[in-house]
């Protein structure tokens, strides 16, 4: 079981590397980061064209601002521990039965921590019910729910996941796969081509 505050991971035998295979691992996955950079900043770039055509000038402002604003304190209240649980299950994946998110109820990020951290790796979570953490865990039954700011509540959630039979936790895993794979990037390129499919056939007709 682990948590985003278990910064303290040992790393097998088998994992390590040399520089120059290092080297070669980032040469191989260097163009499909660049590539999910550029798809990304080209969805940025639409996204912003449809919203302020949609809104116009003074309502996008507004709602870019907003969202700024709300960036801005996302940041200040993950302090780089979705990196760490991360990193933790890419080292041992199949080590981890479940993964734990205890966060305060300040927590105004979003669910990146969620996918990046657990759900890709189909492990089911503890999560506190903060933000959309919470509700999407719940609604996709992908993990128990704790109460944020209660140390008693998370402490619970872990002991009744403990008490859990293989059949009711391969279940729990199985849903958060196929969450991860409902937001995968094939996924989401798929719904952004049809929504701006849907755009241009519009405007093709409006014109």
């Amino acid at each position: 079981m682990t948590s985003e505050f278990d910064a303290d991971v040992t790393v097998p035998a088998t994992s390590a590397r040399w520089p120059w295979t290092v080297g070669l691992q980032v040469a191989r996955n260097a163009p499909w980061l660049t590539i999910g950079i550029g798809v990304a900043s080209l969805v940025d770039v639409l996204l912003a064209v449809y919203l302020g055509r949609t809104f116009g000038a003074a309502d996008y402002g507004r709602f870019m601002f907003a969202f700024a604003l709300a960036s801005v304190f996302s940041v200040l209240f993950d302090f780089g521990l979705s990196t760490v649980a991360t990193r933790a299950l890419a080292r041992n994946p199949a080590e981890e039965r479940d993964v734990v998110f205890p966060y305060s109820r300040m927590y105004a990020g979003g669910s990146g921590p969620l996918l990046k951290g657990a759900c890709t790796y189909g492990r089911p979570v503890v999560v506190a019910d903060v933000s959309e953490v919470g509700p999407l865990v719940r609604s996709h039954n992908i993990g128990l729910i704790a109460a944020p700011d209660d140390p008693s509540s998370p402490a619970d959630a872990m002991r009744s996941f403990a008490r859990l039979d293989e059949d009711e936790r391969n279940l729990l895993a199985e849903n958060s796969a196929m969450f991860a794979r409902a937001n995968s990037w094939d996924h989401l390129a798929s719904r952004l081509t049809r929504v701006f499919e849907s755009i241009r056939d519009a405007c093709a007709h409006g014109g």
